[in-house]
């Protein structure tokens, strides 16, 4: 019995570790990443705070399934928070320049998302519809489980290769 307890311990501690859907964050990371140039609506001087972009890398151009990834940081954002619901922190979607819907996601996380700390989210975004173009506009929609207000967006363009 003392064996079995032993190697379902094992497994548990093993496990604890798999899963994490990207690296955890770390200033130093953030730091060596472009820049994304967002817009958010609405206008509220809340760059760098709550939500930040992270990937897709638009220097080099994207391809389907596009990965977005970014860390909701709370600590310190005053009126910029952004609201994480159930692990998951919004939808995203990516429209084409005529603004028809070719793919979404959710970005969700599997850390701690109960917490003002940085956590990483990450959503996969799939092509439903072939684009017009190769220009895309990504939208990044809060999560907003009373419907209640505006949910904060973030938009950037991206390429596609």
């Amino acid at each position: 019995m003392k064996k079995l307890f032993f190697v379902v311990f094992l497994f548990t501690i093993a496990g604890c570790n798999s899963g994490k859907i990207t690296e955890n964050y770390s200033e130093t990371k953030q730091s060596s990443l472009p820049k994304i140039e967002v817009t958010r609506t609405p206008a509220n001087n809340c760059d760098g705070k709550g939500f930040i972009v992270q990937s897709p890398n638009l220097d080099i151009g994207t391809s389907f399934p596009i990965y977005v990834e970014g860390v909701v940081d709370n600590r310190d954002s005053g009126e910029c928070r952004w609201t994480v619901f159930e692990g998951q922190a919004g939808k995203v979607e990516a429209f084409d320049t005529e603004n028809n819907l070719v793919s979404d996601g959710v970005l969700k996380t599997v850390e701690d998302w109960m917490t003002d700390e940085p956590r990483n989210y990450k959503a996969i975004l799939n092509l439903h519809k072939a684009p017009v173009s190769r220009d895309l506009k990504i939208v990044i929609t809060e999560e907003n489980p009373s419907g209640e207000g505006m949910s904060e967006k973030i938009e950037f363009k991206a390429v596609l290769k």
